[in-house]
Formats: structure tokens, C-alpha cells, sequence
């Protein structure tokens, strides 16, 4: 995997300028950003274990899953 997002200086703090394909297993991912709307391409920063961050395209299903299981993992928590 690898970095998909920038981080502008003068423009939105995160950005993805292209999409993780692939489906990211949940359990190595500890939370997520949705891009700001100010993005060229809106998306979801998954940022998993190893402190990595990736974009995934948050109209693909696998990514509207895991959104929905990091969420419930986080309401669990607290």
C-alpha cells in the first residue's frame, strides 16, 4: 500500500489523489477522515495500524462496510 493523500499547504489539509483498490481488512485499520469538500477528489483517509494513512472511494461498498464497523468498534469503546 501506499500514500494516497497530500497535505496542502494552501489549499484543504487532507486530499486523496488516488483510490487503495483493494480491500484493506478491517481489523488493520484504527480509524478514518472523510475528505474535506474543498477536495478535487472526495474520499475516505482509512488510517491503519502501522500509521500509515490510504484513501478509498467512499461510494465503493467495502469502504461504506468498513466505515460502518469502525464506527461501531468506536461506539463499543467508549
Amino acid at each position: 500500500m501506499h500514500k494516497c493523500f497530500h497535505t496542502g499547504a494552501l489549499g484543504p489539509d487532507k486530499c486523496c489523489i488516488s483510490y487503495q483498490t483493494h480491500r484493506i481488512p478491517v481489523r488493520l485499520i484504527t480509524g478514518y477522515q472523510e475528505t474535506e469538500s474543498q477536495c478535487t477528489i472526495p474520499g475516505v483517509i482509512f488510517f491503519l495500524k502501522n500509521g500509515r494513512g490510504v484513501c478509498a472511494d467512499a461510494s465503493v461498498e467495502w469502504v461504506k462496510n468498513s466505515m460502518k464497523k469502525i464506527d461501531q468498534r468506536l461506539i463499543l469503546q467508549d
